[in-house]
């Protein structure tokens, strides 16, 4: 799955001691569905359930749209 290889082949398998709970992380810079593979990375890599927070709910739609594709079905 791109998620686990995502997760793999870049610095956020780094951040992984950084996010064990209660952990925040702030997506800057990301644009598009570049956001959604990168919380579907961390979800792929941690193996934990994840809540985004969105400024509103055409984002949110847009946001789940691309981590199912990512992740391969329902989130």
């Amino acid at each position: 799955m791109l998620a686990d290889y995502f997760w793999r082949t870049t610095s956020l398998i780094d951040l992984a001691d950084e996010l064990r709970p209660p952990a925040r992380v702030v997506l800057a810079g990301l644009t598009g569905a570049a956001r959604a593979l990168a919380l579907a990375a961390i979800q792929a890599g941690m193996r934990r359930p994840l809540l985004a927070v969105c400024r509103n709910d055409e984002t949110a739609e847009a946001l789940a749209r691309d981590a199912a594709f990512f992740l391969g079905g329902g989130v």
